[in-house]
């Protein structure tokens, strides 16, 4: 799988289930809190754009 660094938390991650946003910010899955039943944020915590 690809890494990137996540511009939230500036570790290397996995981008699968990451999402960036349509500036180009990655954020990972564990900063999304990905659970059962919670899909995790749909806005940039950067720039507040829509998560794709």
């Amino acid at each position: 799988m690809a890494k990137r660094v996540c511009d939230v938390c500036g570790e290397n991650k996995d981008m699968e289930r990451g999402k960036t946003c349509d500036k180009g910010h990655f954020v990972c899955r564990s900063c999304r809190n990905i659970g059962v039943f919670n899909d995790g944020i749909s806005k940039c915590p950067i720039c507040k754009t829509k998560l794709k």
